[in-house]
């Protein structure tokens, strides 16, 4: 186990990833002997829209034979845990709710952990308000966005606030608006008001030839206009880690994050204390590493391919 740490340790000082496929028997032991829990990505690890990646369902179960408690956590919150379920299972991977992060769930959690009694304004979707009410948290649904308002119009719609919200949720939201953004600004005046964003991505690659604006822009907005410096809830940030080990009761150093994301995955996993495994079968490239600022632990062409290393 010693030996585990130590080279783990040499790997990041060197600033290099190891490739697994380049281990010998006994390192592909030592590998597995140094973690206890899997945190994995779902997106470009698991699976690609409109595609399952082979053989990742035999290589869970092998992984939860050899005594490896594994969690999902995804970023993409346009499904609810419940639905996640059911498209775990169509992959042929048997896991439970609980075993389902996302980033709603965990500003969710928070919000109850606060006592929090006031209303949410959510800039969403109708799985992340799902997520958050199943926590007790009330939710304010914002009318229809009115059609191309004149000035006075804007200025009653931005104007009018509900006295009871305390809180701005921002998640991915295909029918942002300008008045949504607008009140969102108004309500974080209120220097009780809280703000938790619960995506941050810039970028959604999809089918790699088609990238879709992501909600990080938006939020960013908000918080240029508004001064107020919002909570992270989703990866990387260090408020995702802290909810897995409440949860979870997992011990960070004995932890594996698998990703497929830079900035997202491996950074969760840096600023966790996790080791990581970066998966190339997603977003990004070895080319991207530094560039992003983040040196994973291990690299591997993609989870399908750890199957035939394991002993």
């Amino acid at each position: 186990m010693i030996f585990c740490e130590v080279d783990i340790l040499s790997i990041r000082m060197n600033g290099k990833p190891r490739n697994l496929a380049s281990l010998s028997k006994e390192e592909m032991k030592d590998f597995l002997n140094s973690f206890d829990t899997i945190v994995s990505d779902c997106d470009g690890v698991i699976w690609m829209p409109g595609r399952t990646f082979p053989r990742c369902d035999s290589v869970i179960k092998k992984l939860k034979e050899f005594g490896k408690k594994i969690i999902f956590f995804s970023n993409n919150s346009y499904s609810t845990r419940n639905e996640y379920v059911k498209k775990f299972e169509k992959h042929g991977i048997e896991v439970d709710k609980s075993e389902v992060i996302l980033p709603p769930v965990i500003a969710g959690a928070y919000l109850e952990s606060i006592n929090f009694q006031k209303k949410v304004f959510l800039i969403g979707n109708s799985a992340s308000q799902e997520e958050i009410e199943s926590f007790g948290i009330r939710v304010y649904k914002e009318p229809a966005a009115l059609s191309e308002p004149g000035i006075m119009q804007l200025v009653e719609a931005v104007s009018s606030l509900d006295p009871e919200v305390g809180a701005v949720v921002m998640d991915l939201d295909v029918n942002i608006s300008y008045i949504k953004m607008m009140k969102a600004v108004a309500y974080l005046k209120d220097p009780n008001c809280l703000f938790l964003v619960t995506a941050t991505e810039y970028k959604l690659p999809f089918y790699g030839v088609l990238t879709f604006i992501g909600p990080g822009f938006f939020s960013d907005t908000v918080t240029s206009v508004s001064g107020k410096k919002p909570t992270i809830m989703g990866k990387p940030s260090v408020e995702g880690g802290e909810y897995i080990k409440k949860v979870h009761s997992i011990v960070p150093e004995r932890t594996l994050m698998i990703g497929d994301t830079i900035s997202h995955d491996i950074g969760l996993a840096t600023n966790c204390g996790f080791l990581s495994l970066f998966v190339l079968s997603g977003i990004n490239t070895l080319d991207d590493i530094e560039k992003e600022g983040f040196v994973p632990d291990y690299y591997i062409s993609s989870l399908s391919d750890l199957g035939p290393l394991l002993p």
